[in-house]
């Protein structure tokens, strides 16, 4: 059941305030830039010089780790009637409901029940009322967390199980679908933004086989992976066909396809390299970057209602480095870097004059953001780049932790830390060769049929 959302609102009959509403998590609050802008800030500045005769006044409900169904909790508290309603979250659902560390019984064939598993089996199969409390008991195991363990596997297993994938991939397409019928009933312009992660330059966390293939197997396995690592440093030609190899024995292997994609890039097959990146993040065990699958969810809706969508993972495909989603639009997994921000910021400020939403004049001027002055009025000063610095070496040093090989987490961790060295040495950011630390210059042109 979902919460009841308000629909009577204290603000005054004509009031030509333009309110807006942000719905999602860290990304959408702005982090790691989030003392400064966000997407809803940006926006709200950008309507203020479309409409300057107009106040616009932006109420935040979007607050880090949070989850879609957490923010659909939030709106219960609106304070204004909402004008304009922007969805952007996707990137929690997994990763705040599961514990990192969470390790399934993923390979059901190393599982050799006991005489009493087996007894409580036939039982459950000869009693309906045995079956249905096993099932509850299944229910409550599942919220605890698994004793932690120190270091993870080539081959590792899922966080999540397959029920708990389709639960909460249903649950976000139903809120998805919710949240915009509630913005249409107040009278609300809904704005979709899909999350983009950073697929290109972020390793997927954890990889796994099929739960039918057996212990000596995966050893085996492993021990191919390993080597074409290895070979990536002598023969690419050699390692992209034992990649290709493993790819079509064990399709779900997502380092393989990570590895693969990391190959072929520099082989510059930037289509096919853009496919296995997007493949090997879809493929991730521990999903900390929202999913194709949840991504459709907001196309899907959005072709439905005829609401303005910003397809985070299109329009990066559309304006980033050769079509690829790396750390030029990101400051980590899946925070957006400053000129990723601006991106998205952008395309909502498009969108809604493509359409002429909130009453925007058909005369006026398109509002085009230049980071520089964006930055000036928001305050970020250039000393500022020293705290982002030190935020993504955290976040580096964290995530280490969440995958068996670490050293490309950790030489991210150390990098940042240098730059902010050099920074608080009086270097300028934009010296570092840092692709996202530094004011970019001009935003690149968005595609007005990705806006519309």
């Amino acid at each position: 059941m979902f919460p009841e959302l308000p629909t009577r609102f204290p603000d005054p009959i004509g009031d030509r305030t333009i309110d807006i509403v942000v719905v999602g998590e860290s990304s959408a609050e702005g982090v790691p830039f989030d003392k400064w802008l966000s997407v809803g800030k940006v926006a709200a500045w950008g309507l203020e010089q479309a409409m300057p005769g107009r106040a616009v006044r932006l109420e935040g409900v979007a607050l880090a780790g949070d989850t879609l169904e957490g923010q659909h909790q939030k709106l219960a508290s609106l304070a204004h009637k909402p004008d304009l309603f922007i969805i952007y979250c996707g990137h929690n659902e997994f990763s705040s409901r599961l514990w990192w560390s969470r390790d399934l019984g993923h390979y059901w064939v190393d599982q050799v029940p006991s005489r009493w598993d087996a007894f409580v089996t036939r039982l459950e199969h000869a009693s309906a009322v045995c079956g249905m409390i096993s099932e509850r008991a299944d229910a409550c195991r599942i919220a605890l967390p698994p004793p932690t363990k120190t270091g993870r596997g080539v081959v590792d297993v899922p966080l999540y199980m397959p029920v708990e994938y389709d639960f909460l991939l249903k649950d976000f397409h139903e809120r998805i679908e919710s949240l915009v019928k509630y913005a249409e009933s107040v009278g609300a312009v809904p704005v979709l933004i899909a999350p983009p992660g950073n697929d290109a330059s972020y390793e997927p966390n954890r990889s796994f086989l099929p739960s039918a293939v057996e212990k000596p197997d995966r050893e085996r396995f492993e021990l191919e992976v390993l080597g074409a690592r290895k070979a990536e440093r002598g023969d690419r030609a050699a390692a992209i066909a034992r990649y290709r190899a493993m790819i079509a024995r064990y399709p779900t292997f997502a380092e393989c396809h990570f590895r693969l994609a990391r190959l072929l890039e520099q082989e510059a097959a930037w289509d096919e390299a853009y496919e296995e990146y997007k493949t090997a993040r879809d493929l991730d065990g521990y999903p900390n970057r929202c999913l194709t699958a949840f991504q459709d969810a907001y196309r899907e809706t959005a072709k439905r209602h005829g609401c303005l969508l910003i397809d985070g993972q299109a329009l990066f495909h559309a304006v980033g480095r050769h079509g690829l989603l790396d750390d030029h639009l990101f400051q980590d997994a899946m925070h957006p870097s400053l000129l990723g921000h601006l991106i998205l910021s952008q395309a909502v400020l498009d969108g809604l004059k493509a359409r002429g939403a909130l009453g925007w004049p058909r005369n006026a001027p398109a509002v085009v953001i230049d980071p520089a002055r964006c930055l000036e009025h928001f305050g970020f000063k250039p000393d500022q780049w020293v705290g982002l610095c030190k935020w993504t070496s955290g976040f580096y040093s964290l995530m280490a932790l969440a995958r068996f090989d670490s050293d490309e987490r950790l030489r991210k961790e150390v990098r940042y830390k240098n730059a902010r060295l050099k920074l608080e040495a009086g270097a300028a950011a934009e010296t570092l060769g840092l692709a996202n630390i530094g004011t970019p210059g001009a935003l690149p042109r968005i595609p007005p049929e990705l806006v519309r």
